[in-house]
């Protein structure tokens, strides 16, 4: 479980400090003394009913907890950790769909708790399991589907902390759970590729490409992963193929931005929230472009302004 950060007065934090010597000592009652001390300083303090509520959690009182941790969101509504622990609270108590909403806020809140995405997966698996024993099949697999979908949220988040080790077991395990799902599968070939294995995507883009073979992604993809590998009459095809399937593969608005082109990009000024990825075996112009992650793949002349 995580710790909220310290929000009491400095007269708690002392308390708060004795606490959890106390509790990695092993004396869970002294450590629940000296929380109840700071609660009664400040009975709204959002670390302290934090702190008592992992506590209570520890020892079972599983309901006490989350009356805690709920007092505690009472007074910091966007704290990551008392939503966190809260829906490990919940997960413990049965309640798997309102454990999942305190996962996504906690994880909303702090992107690099990665902790919440997997929590989140895991309920919606036990979400999944019972619908299964229901016989609700079709309920089921729409919680598989879930579950999958917040394991490549893990992978995402882990990725940008730099655990790749964990991020591709999380991907292996979405793909356990959903084995023909053709864009999952392209999701994590693309994400193999960044790490630099063209090879080992390629397989997979061919692999999901059996599963969906009018994938428009799916084909620009492979692409991207032929020309790493100095395949360039065979990208061009999958260029092609993929750019029938989806005519202005040009995504906008606030997301991500791909373009493939068999000729010159030229680009004179474009901003945008997401990700801005360009391929082409000619020309790549721009002058004045804005975005979080910029990705350029040109065999041509590569001309950077702004």
């Amino acid at each position: 479980m995580s710790t909220a950060d310290s929000s009491g007065a400095p007269d708690l934090l002392p308390l708060l400090r004795q606490g959890t010597a106390a509790q990695n000592a092993g004396d869970l009652a002294a450590a629940e003394r000296f929380y109840r001390a700071a609660l009664r300083l400040d009975p709204g303090d959002p670390q302290a009913l934090c702190l008592l509520g992992m506590l209570a959690g520890l020892t079972g009182r599983l309901p006490v907890a989350a009356a805690l941790l709920r007092r505690g969101l009472a007074r910091d509504p966007d704290n990551a950790d008392l939503h966190h622990n809260l829906g490990e609270t919940y997960r413990h108590l049965g309640d798997f769909a309102a454990a999942i909403e305190c996962f996504r806020q906690a994880a909303a809140l702090r992107p690099q708790q990665v902790a919440a995405w997997r929590g989140a997966a895991d309920a919606a698996l036990a979400l999944a399991q019972q619908a299964a024993a229901a016989g609700q099949k079709g309920r089921a697999q729409e919680f598989v589907r879930r579950a999958a979908g917040f394991l490549a949220e893990f992978a995402s988040a882990a990725t940008r902390i730099g655990r790749a080790a964990e991020a591709e077991a999380a991907w292996q395990e979405a793909l356990k759970l959903l084995p023909r799902d053709a864009a999952l599968r392209t999701d994590f070939a693309i994400w193999l590729r960044r790490r630099g294995r063209p090879s080992e995507s390629l397989a997979e883009l061919q692999r999901a490409l059996t599963f969906d073979a009018r994938h428009a992604d799916c084909h620009l993809a492979l692409g991207d992963a032929l020309l790493d590998l100095d395949r360039g009459a065979e990208a061009v095809a999958a260029y092609r193929r993929g750019a029938a399937l989806a005519p202005g593969t040009a995504e906008a608005a606030q997301g991500d931005i791909h373009i493939r082109s068999l000729g010159d990009i030229h680009i004179t000024t474009l901003a945008g929230k997401g990700a801005l990825d360009l391929t082409t075996d000619r020309a790549i112009t721009f002058d004045n472009v804005k975005g979080n992650d910029i990705v350029l793949k040109s065999n041509g002349a590569l001309n950077v302004g702004n």
